[in-house]
């Protein structure tokens, strides 16, 4: 075994400990940083805050990019296979950065810049697990049948790549173009069940420590996401938008205790 395997084989048994995913859990609590002095009553206002108001929404230019990329890569998953693993591990790594550093800041009205530094910290950790994969390249598709019932993670992905709302007013946006020009592209609330879908679906074998932490992560993010969205009722349907994120998440968690690694 050489240093690769037994460095991945020590993540590996370690993302599958109870007190590893209870730090995970912890780290989403740590204090926001703010300019000003948040009141623990307002953190869920600050966190919306920041979250509508995050640095990704800053390139709207690069959104068609974020979305056609994504396209491309799983169209060669899907053709040219195990040839565009690496890529998809790369954009995914890439991507988790840009989650890391442009989803969690924002320059607010009321709080000035602000950073959600618990998300901040661990989206960093899943970055640094999709680094590790891109190295290690345990993600593996073998040419078989897939089962049909495999597929059920399309129509979630699906509506999270597509995000079809209007940013001004938060309310549904069902238009064409928005499948290409929406920010679900740079945004790990709605790539992470993208990612996790496509390698649940194409790989028979995959990155089980990578996929453990992100789905975590990714299910955490999503059940706080949706109370806290529902709890504001004019807000609902970023509610709904985050539901694919806890239920794919938690089925790809799930999958990575179970599947073959």
């Amino acid at each position: 075994m050489g240093r690769g395997e037994g460095f991945y084989s020590v993540l590996e048994r370690v993302s599958g400990k109870w007190w590893f995913l209870l730090v995970l859990l912890l780290l989403f609590f740590v204090p926001i940083y703010s300019g000003v002095t948040v009141d623990p009553r307002e953190i869920p206002e600050a966190t919306v805050a920041v979250l509508s108001k995050a640095f990704i929404y800053s390139f709207p230019y690069l959104f068609p990019l974020f979305k056609i990329v994504p396209i491309v890569i799983i169209v060669l998953l899907a053709t040219i296979q195990n040839r565009a693993v690496r890529a998809f591990n790369i954009y995914a790594a890439t991507l988790s950065l840009g989650f890391a550093f442009f989803q969690t800041t924002a320059s607010t009205e009321k709080y000035g810049f602000a950073v959600l530094t618990g998300n901040l910290t661990v989206y960093t950790i899943v970055l640094f697990f999709w680094i590790v994969e891109a190295f290690v390249k345990k993600n593996e598709i073998v040419d078989e049948t897939r089962s049909w019932w495999r597929y059920w993670v399309v129509p979630f992905a699906f509506l999270s790549f597509w995000y079809p709302i209007d940013l001004t007013t938060l309310e549904p946006d069902f238009s064409a173009p928005g499948i290409l020009d929406s920010a679900s592209g740079l945004t790990y609330c709605m790539m992470t069940p993208v990612f996790l879908a496509v390698v649940t679906l194409f790989c028979k074998r995959f990155n089980r420590a990578a996929v453990r932490v992100m789905a975590f992560v990714g299910a955490v993010t999503g059940i706080f996401n949706i109370v806290q969205w529902f709890l504001q009722p004019s807000l609902w349907w970023m509610g709904v938008l985050h539901i694919p994120l806890f239920v794919v998440s938690m089925y790809a968690f799930v999958l990575s205790y179970t599947a073959e690694g």
